[in-house]
């Protein structure tokens, strides 16, 4: 090694050293430690509420001084996972305590590909399928369909009979999560007591729902399917050479589809089991959806083309916001929608368009779906419930190149409910988040002028206290950009951010990237919560008018924004920028760069407010805490306390009645 690069080296471990330690240094100012200033566990159990609460959720909630890396850690395992749908199912399902490890002495999809060598493999599955339901196939069926799968080339007839034969065993484990529900519910009970509308004083069935599936035994059959899917998608150059042809074979769990015609359009309505589709630009109205609770496995690969895959003909010509019935619209699942079940949708190439109003796009309950997108600068539109979003299941949005735009309403873009991972993965290029925040469609809480985004990396909770006492904690919601100058927009509650024990993530790696956004945005959590948004690097621009944004934490919620380098702007009000309220825990940490900042309001700047006295919340800390590292920047000069190289303290807001535990730090330093 020569001395330039031993020098950059030492210098890089210096660097990384001296930084590591500016939280303790923070904290030494104001009397406390990394061990010190933390919530209390035991205060906090006195709050319950937290039904289904995850382990993951602890490594932030319990230790926030180790989430830079926990993130950075995030972001390498999504990175390796990309693209593959075994590693993303594993990578979510032990996010949500859920995971099992089909892989860790051998590879799950061996013996389905050993099994689809035999000869009529083709032939073989389908009437498998047949066997599995308990059904028989009419009269005429059998000769049919082993004429039609004798036209079929070798190669890809073994494919799809790998398929069909891991589809088959992900049947069998999906009817072994639900046995326990079995015996009290039919299974098309069930599928539609989800599906309704209805409401009750107290739901006993979801109540038994979320009881007894057993998430375990689903994820098994999740992680055998996604191996054979990777595998068949793997060598798919060795397709080639073959005639027009195509295949169909209707089965009890849904048709199953092979085709190699060009252009084709797969109508609306019709449930499968499998769609391989290898040529031309192609329209989906159905496909990778579980449409019933007997169509409880479907998957469908495209193989070329630019594509539309849309829930109604009507989104061919109008938006998402414009249908006149999408606030009644029943929410079935559709493109790549798991319902009980399991929805995987891999397009290896071309522009593709994806449209549906909700239950789609990565969207899961009670199941896995995955939607993997390859190749080529697409665009996602949904409505609610898409773009990753899942409870009890995993449902993950995949893109792997290209510029791509997303836009929904609400409950998207890496979305986590109870028991849920909801993650949207874009590996590549320079991409445009949108949750909307023109038209009010789902007014929210703090300000019905504005949207309840929920999304953009949102884990959110059902807080029951003031209900019926029925509480449960929300699961993760990821967003994660690997690359590319990309736009966040968004309204309330977004871009990392966490809600009654959830977990939110937007984890941009790098580039120049915008995020606007209103309230309760960019690294801010409520009631028992963490929200955090990480920037990797580049000069970016951060703009929240309201209140509890960047770096906000509220009721023993940790909310963080962490942004390592670049010159960056920040516009913001009150419970910003590092700032507790309630109990809760503000962090903000720019490390490098020469950075300004826009603020009005108060606490910010490293500033607390536990606010009413004489409970258990007098003894426990409330912090808000604002780091800068490096760089010449630029503070209001309403906020006269806050210069470059200067450490300061603030007292909490109610400075008549001061509270030890109101914790105020401010530090820059170069």
């Amino acid at each position: 090694m020569n001395t330039k690069a031993l020098i950059f080296v030492f210098l890089t471990i210096l660097t990384s050293a001296c930084l590591g330690d500016v939280f303790d240094e923070a904290l030494s100012a104001a009397g406390f430690t990394k061990e010190t200033a933390v919530f209390d566990a035991l205060d906090l159990a006195v709050y319950g509420g937290d039904k289904f609460r995850l382990p993951y959720f602890d490594l932030y909630h319990r230790t926030p001084y180790r989430v830079p890396e926990q993130v950075k850690l995030l972001i390498s395992q999504s990175s390796r996972a990309s693209g593959r749908a075994f590693d993303l199912v594993g990578m979510t399902s032990a996010g949500i305590n859920e995971g099992v490890r089909r892989s860790l002495i051998g590879d799950p999809s061996k013996p389905f590909m050993t099994k689809a060598e035999q000869s009529n493999s083709l032939a073989v599955a389908v009437l498998e399928v047949w066997e599995a339901a308990g059904k028989k196939p009419p009269r005429g069926f059998e000769k049919k369909l082993y004429a039609q799968a004798a036209l079929v080339p070798q190669e890809i007839s073994r494919m799809a009979a790998a398929l069909i034969f891991s589809e088959i065993s992900a049947v069998k484990w999906r009817n072994l999560a639900f046995k326990r529900l079995f015996d009290k519910y039919s299974a098309q009970q069930l599928y539609s007591h989800i599906l309704s509308r209805e409401e009750s004083d107290f739901d006993f069935m979801r109540e038994d729902m979320m009881e007894l599936v057993d998430l375990k035994l689903l994820m098994t059959g999740g992680e055998d399917l996604a191996a054979v899917i990777d595998k068949v998608v793997g060598e798919r150059s060795k397709i080639s050479g073959y005639k027009d042809f195509h295949f169909e074979a209707d089965t009890p769990f849904g048709a199953v589809v092979i085709d190699a015609k060009g252009d084709s359009v797969y109508r609306e309505g019709r449930s499968y089991l499998l769609i391989l589709d290898l040529e031309g630009d192609d329209f989906y109205y159905s496909g990778a959806s579980c449409t019933s609770a007997f169509n409880s496995v479907s998957v469908l690969i495209d193989f070329s083309g630019s594509d539309h895959y849309l829930e109604t003909p009507q989104l061919m010509f109008s938006s998402v916001g414009r249908l006149a019935d999408r606030k009644t619209w029943l929410l079935k699942p559709n493109t790549c929608g798991a319902l009980m079940g399991f929805a995987f949708l891999i397009d290896t190439s071309g522009n593709d368009t994806y449209s549906g109003v909700g239950r789609c796009l990565g969207y899961a309950a009670y199941g896995a779906a995955v939607l993997i997108d390859l190749d080529g600068s697409d665009s996602y539109k949904c409505y609610q419930m898409g773009q990753g979003s899942a409870e009890f299941g995993v449902g993950i949005l995949c893109d792997c190149a290209g510029d791509d735009t997303y836009d929904c309403f609400t409950t998207s873009q890496g979305f986590g409910g109870i028991k849920g991972y909801g993650l949207l993965l874009d590996a590549a290029g320079n991409d445009i988040y949108s949750a909307n925040r023109i038209q009010i469609d789902f007014p929210s809480a703090q300000d019905p002028r504005h949207n309840g985004s929920l999304s953009q990396g949102m884990g959110c909770g059902e807080r029951g206290d003031y209900t019926t006492g029925h509480s449960y904690a929300g699961g993760i919601g990821a967003l994660v950009d690997l690359a590319g100058n990309d736009q966040y927009t968004a309204d309330v509650m977004a871009q990392g951010m966490g809600y009654w024990y959830g977990l939110g993530v937007l984890a941009d790696a790098s580039g120049d990237d915008t995020y606007m956004g209103y309230w309760y945005n960019q690294g801010s959590a409520a009631h028992f919560a963490v929200g955090v948004l990480y920037d990797g690097g580049g000069s970016d621009s951060y703009s929240a008018p309201c209140n509890m944004v960047q770096g906000a934490g509220h009721d023993y919620s940790l909310g963080m924004l962490i942004d390592e380098s670049g010159d960056d702007s920040y516009t913001a009000a009150g419970i910003s920028l590092g700032g507790g309220n309630a109990n809760g825990i503000g962090i903000f940490w720019d490390k490098s760069g020469s950075d300004t900042y826009y603020v009005t309001g108060n606490p910010t700047l490293g500033r607390a407010n536990i606010g009413s006295r004489g409970s258990i919340r007098d003894r426990d800390i409330c912090m808000g805490m604002f780091i800068d590292t490096g760089g010449t920047d630029y503070y209001p000069a309403g906020y006269p306390f806050a210069k470059n190289n200067v450490c300061w303290l603030q007292k909490g807001m109610d400075e008549k009645n001061p509270l030890p535990t109101e914790i105020g730090i401010g530090l820059d330093k170069e």
